[in-house]
């Protein structure tokens, strides 16, 4: 995780410094905040995409995107994840995941993605890529996105 850190924080610079101008950041104090700013939203999204369980369920659902996945399989993934299953908390995901219609229901039951879901799966094998987070390969079908 220092790794991705490291990169997080040099890309946040090289960001702060791209838009130094445009967004009159002449000022130490701006440029500081600026700087905060950009290093705490991605290293927060970055370190989601790694432990998030949420993402976990988009990425296993994307896995079945031409016939939709069960709930039984979601389970089983889960288990070979963590070793056990927290059907309760697997449920909340998929019902919050249905909620900002990033899964639909079909009507036999199974789960697949939206388009909105197939693009929070590309921004998260995106960042997955370029942060390298082995976590996150390893746990799912990773596929390079770019």
């Amino acid at each position: 995780m220092l790794e991705q850190l490291a990169l997080v924080a040099l890309v946040s610079i090289f960001l702060v410094n791209l838009t130094r101008k445009r967004f009159h950041l002449e000022n130490r104090y701006r440029t500081a905040v600026t700087l905060l700013l950009i290093f705490n939203l991605l290293a927060f999204t970055v370190g989601n995409v790694q432990r998030s369980t949420s993402l976990y369920v988009i990425s296993w659902v994307g896995d079945y995107k031409d016939n939709g996945v069960s709930v039984k399989v979601l389970e089983n993934k889960l288990i070979q994840r963590d070793g056990s299953v927290d059907s309760v908390g697997l449920e909340q995901r998929i019902n919050e995941h249905r909620k900002r219609h990033l899964i639909t229901i079909q009507n036999n039951g199974k789960a697949s993605l939206t388009k909105g879901g197939e693009l929070v799966l590309l921004a998260a094998k995106t960042l997955a890529y370029i942060f390298n987070l082995d976590l996150w390969k390893d746990r799912t079908n990773f596929i390079n996105p770019l």
